[in-house]
C-alpha cells in the first residue's frame, strides 16, 4: 500500500474519492485509510489499494491478470 509510516498525502485521498465515486453503483463500497494510502472495500473485503502517491491497484485472480495486465493495470509492490 504505501511504506508503513508514510504520511497521507492529498494525491491519496483524491485517487480514493475517485475509485469510490466511480463504484457509487456498487452497494457497500468503502474506504479506509491505511500506511499513508488507502484500502478500498466492497461489504467489509478488501479489492484495492490506493497507495500514498495515489495509484491505484485492484486485486484481480489468475483469469483476468491477463485481461488487467492488457489494459494498463499494474501489479502492486
Amino acid at each position: 500500500m504505501g511504506q508503513k509510516g508514510a504520511k497521507h498525502t492529498n494525491e491519496a485521498q483524491l485517487s480514493a474519492d475517485l475509485v469510490i465515486e466511480k463504484l457509487s453503483p456498487i452497494e457497500g463500497i468503502t474506504s479506509k485509510k491505511m500506511f499513508g494510502g488507502h484500502g478500498i472495500f466492497q461489504e467489509g473485503k478488501m479489492f484495492g489499494i490506493v497507495d500514498s502517491k495515489g495509484k491505484i491497484s485492484l486485486k484481480v485472480d489468475e483469469a483476468l491478470e491477463k485481461e488487467y495486465l492488457s489494459i494498463g493495470g499494474t501489479k502492486h509492490g
